[in-house]
């Protein structure tokens, strides 16, 4: 089994600043920090996530005794996540199958797990339990360096029937890892995006390559499907909640369940609504009534 470092993606942020000095003036530290980013192709959304995070890391560790200064994050318009609908997804399994076993897995492990392309990428078979049909996902893989998950914690994923008897029928000897690219190597993340593209145009849908798509259509059918929220976020390994209800609007008819919950009787129960009233207070307004 693959060992793997800990530091978050804050820890990243940090290395990249360490030239900055956090006791200067605002429009300096901002300037260094433009400068930075310019050089190093970093967008502006990019600016604004990283700065913060590795300050509040630094903090956090004691690298510095506090925040020198407070950054206000820029609003971005919250789109809804693209996905493919059932159909869809099943046009694009099939392809995926006819195309390459390796393949197959691949999109499986994404639309049918929700992992994560470092996650697929950094799979181990040791991660795989095929009697219980169940995955552990505990690492990922970000341009060769093997870390702990988003969010740093380990989740177990059941497995569909489709998904287990595809890992269970592609079982190979050639490495720890799950997938491998042509001669054996590890796949990378190219090696993923080519592997999608392919299955996307013989499944005749757009030929993006983007794999986090496969995620979005996993948390955006159990949504569709009934799962509720919180079983969602444990099985997509969601850090925030938001992200997840983010896909609660496709689950048709849940506010509409939620408001028959009021219209339904307690079973058992003899309690008469009184709102917050009080037995005694309730007895008290009867007197006084009368």
């Amino acid at each position: 089994m693959s060992t793997f470092n800990t530091p978050t993606a804050s820890a990243s942020a940090c290395e990249k600043f360490r030239p900055y000095r956090l006791s200067a003036e605002p429009s300096t530290t901002s300037a260094s920090f433009a400068r930075h980013c310019s050089a190093a192709r970093l967008g502006e959304r990019s600016r604004q996530r990283h700065r913060p995070s590795a300050l509040k890391a630094a903090a956090r560790w004691r690298v510095i005794p506090f925040i020198p200064h407070r950054f206000a994050l820029l609003k971005r318009d919250k789109r809804r996540a693209k996905f493919y609908d059932f159909d869809e997804y099943q046009w694009l399994v099939d392809a995926a199958q006819k195309i390459d076993a390796r393949i197959h897995v691949a999109v499986l492990l994404g639309g049918d797990a929700g992992l994560r392309r470092g996650e697929i990428i950094a799979l181990e078979w040791s991660d795989v339990d095929l009697r219980r049909g169940q995955l552990t996902i505990e690492r990922s893989e970000w341009k060769s360096e093997v870390t702990a998950t988003k969010g740093m914690k380990v989740r177990v994923v059941p497995m569909t029937q489709r998904l287990q008897k595809a890992l269970a029928a592609f079982r190979h000897l050639r490495g720890d890892r799950v997938l491998y690219a042509d001669g054996g190597s590890s796949v990378t993340a190219k090696v993923l995006q080519k592997w999608m593209a392919q299955a996307q145009r013989r499944a005749n849908l757009r030929a993006t390559g983007a794999l986090h798509i496969l995620r979005h259509t996993f948390c955006s059918h159990l949504a569709m499907k009934g799962a509720p929220a919180l079983s969602i976020r444990q099985l997509a390994g969601h850090e925030d909640l938001q992200t997840t209800l983010g896909y609660m609007h496709l689950a048709k008819g849940e506010t509409e369940r939620a408001i028959g919950l009021l219209e339904t009787p307690m079973a058992g129960s003899s309690v008469r609504g009184n709102g917050n009233l009080t037995a005694t207070e309730h007895s008290a307004d009867q007197n006084t009534a009368s």
